[in-house]
């Protein structure tokens, strides 16, 4: 996980019984969010404070080395002042060769929902750019095999949509009743829902 504190910043690595195992420094930009790769790779999005450019995207190892840095803020529209900042309004989601963001993007971003969706390759190549505006209240689920998926999280129906790369449209899919989409595990979704007073997950594939 990525901490940071007025003196340090950097990722917490934790074994499976939550113990810590290792801590890499992060040197400049205040990380915000990370996901963690297939192969082990730690990718992490964040700012660099008072900066007329940086890299909002960086790879490091599973111990720690430093392995790459993509995504120019320069990139981004003129009025464009945190892209990526705590909270879900934006993100980081790796899988399937996939690298996904979604950031906060053009003047008034930071107090107005207007966000970009923006996919790379694991070389930080960019596959496509997407505006993603006026979107409140989601969830992002990548697969394994690459598949982007988004809920709507106000219910009761919580629709679910898979991203076209080829339109860069969304596409609504066939989604369980009165369930909603959680996240992913491999290649499957998993769903989430409320069964007496507990919540209980289910596996389904992809529609």
């Amino acid at each position: 996980m990525a901490v940071h504190s007025r003196t340090q910043k950097g990722l917490v690595l934790l074994d499976q019984s939550g113990a810590q195992t290792n801590f890499v420094p992060i040197r400049g930009f205040y990380p915000a969010h990370v996901a963690v790769c297939e192969d082990h790779s730690i990718w992490v999005a964040g700012n660099f404070p008072k900066s007329s450019d940086h890299m909002l995207v960086h790879k490091y190892s599973s111990t720690g080395g430093k392995l790459g840095s993509y995504l120019p803020f320069s990139s981004f529209p003129e009025g464009t002042i945190n892209p990526v900042m705590n909270g879900d309004d934006t993100t980081i989601l790796v899988g399937g060769g996939i690298v996904v963001v979604t950031a906060r993007s053009g003047p008034g971003s930071n107090t107005a929902s207007l966000r970009e969706l923006i996919r790379m390759d694991y070389s930080g190549n960019i596959l496509t750019r997407t505006r993603l505006d006026n979107l409140r209240e989601q969830s992002m689920v990548l697969t394994r095999d690459g598949a982007l998926y988004r809920c709507e999280k106000i219910g009761p129906v919580f629709p679910v949509f898979r991203f076209s790369p080829d339109t860069q449209t969304w596409e609504p899919v066939a989604k369980p009743v009165n369930k909603m989409l959680f996240g992913s595990d491999h290649s499957d979704l998993v769903y989430m829902f409320p069964n007496d007073g507990k919540v209980t997950m289910q596996w389904y594939p992809q529609p």
